[in-house]
């Protein structure tokens, strides 16, 4: 039998991982959906959520999926890599080459302290 955790606790864990990750959670199952749409509607968020680009770039699925799925925004995706110094995990994801702008994301990368990473 698995274990589902009570409302009370998905909610104190989606509240912890912050407005940014509720897409990911609320893609997840339909409780979980409806956990995340009641945290928004309480804290007056608007219910359709995205993504920010700084939560797909550290997991290399998620890289994946921007670009298999017809990413349009794919020197955004390589800029927010650079600018959150997580180089290794597209490398992780993509080892093979792709189209990006380098000053771009040379840019990116200096403004947050990362340029070591290039």
């Amino acid at each position: 039998m698995a274990f589902t955790p009570p409302v009370e606790v998905l909610e104190i864990v989606f509240i912890f991982c912050g407005p940014a990750w509720h897409f990911v959670l609320a893609h997840t199952c339909r409780r979980w959906r409806d956990v995340v749409a009641g945290i928004r509607r309480r804290h007056k968020l608007p219910l359709r959520t995205s993504t920010p680009l700084s939560v797909v770039v550290r997991r290399p699925h998620m890289i994946r999926f921007a670009f298999t799925s017809g990413c349009a925004r794919q020197h955004a995706v390589f800029t927010a890599i650079a600018a959150h110094g997580c180089i290794a995990t597209w490398m992780a994801a993509y080892p093979q080459p792709h189209d990006y702008d380098p000053e771009a994301t040379a840019l990116a990368a200096a403004g947050r302290g990362r340029l070591e990473m290039l």
